[in-house]
């Protein structure tokens, strides 16, 4: 199932508090749109207040691709499926259009998105690397109280008018948009936006117990991430090995209960004990080996 543009698709929601006044949420919209995001709106005209607060971000595919090479992202090449650091001019060799979840480029998973687009949320800061001030930190000063600017230690150690004509040639260092934001409970909320499609064809495979057995852990790698996926990996895997020792139990446990015995009286009831005792060797060194 191929991803559709990013460019139109919801990657993070980010929700404002009643904290936020209309102007803050305008301004910070303008510093996001200056980082490299898009906003999309979702909501139709004549939206409530509370729905006003809510903010859909998603990014272009070329942003994706700089932050992907900026953070040294990992991928499976298309041809030798040897896991590599991505690289713009090599692009081509990670494209794989029948791959499962990926944009139309064959390039990024829905997870990737997130993880891409939440890294260049990250690098948004307050002020842009010119500027020693703007209306968004003059109005994060004066209403809510709050410094955004981290100044140069060489302040003191500068003549008199020095130390701004040293920040405007090389950028006054400034805090993190979305830091300050969620510090002061301007914003309570910066999470993932699902795909529908997707995550429901996931649950789909997913519903039935026996799929426990064997969970779709690619496709929930793909979507949710490794650590999600690493969890239902390992609930598969003690799932498997359980099944075995369960189904004996639950067999000498209605033969006794047919036989009317009590658990002293049963002699399955130590074989089982012998049998369970072998399992748990088993099952450790297979799980201390792989």
């Amino acid at each position: 199932m191929a991803l559709p543009d990013v460019e139109k698709t919801p990657v993070l929601l980010m929700r404002f508090t009643s904290a936020a006044t209309s102007r803050l949420i305008d301004l910070v919209k303008e510093r996001l749109l200056k980082g490299g995001l898009l906003i999309i709106s979702l909501s139709p005209t004549g939206q409530s207040s509370q729905t006003a607060r809510l903010i859909y971000l998603t990014t272009t595919q070329h942003a994706l691709e700089v932050q992907a090479e900026r953070i040294h992202l990992m991928k499976p090449t298309f041809d030798t499926k040897i896991i590599e650091y991505f690289t713009r001019p090599q692009r081509e060799q990670f494209c794989d259009k029948t791959a499962y979840n990926r944009d139309k480029h064959g390039l990024f998973t829905s997870n990737e998105w997130s993880l891409l687009t939440h890294r260049i949320l990250d690098r948004i800061t307050v002020l842009l690397k010119e500027e020693i001030g703007s209306e968004l930190s003059q109005l994060l000063e004066t209403l809510y109280n709050i410094d955004c600017q981290i100044h140069l230690d060489t302040e003191t150690h500068v003549p008199d008018g020095s130390f701004k004509r040293l920040l405007r040639e090389h950028g006054a260092r400034s805090a993190c948009l979305r830091h300050v934001l969620e510090t002061y409970d301007l914003v309570d909320v910066v999470t993932p936006v699902h795909l529908p499609e997707i995550r429901d064809a996931i649950l789909q495979q997913t519903w039935w117990p026996w799929y426990q057995l064997d969970p779709p852990v690619h496709a929930i790698m793909k979507y949710y991430g490794w650590e999600i996926a690493f969890y239902f990996a390992w609930m598969g895997f003690l799932t498997r090995w359980l099944f075995f020792p369960g189904v004996l139990g639950l067999a000498v446990y209605l033969l006794r209960w047919y036989r009317n015995d009590t658990i002293d009286e049963d002699e399955y009831t130590p074989f089982y004990g012998l049998i369970t005792f072998v399992w748990a060797i088993l099952f450790f060194t297979i799980l201390g080996s792989s």
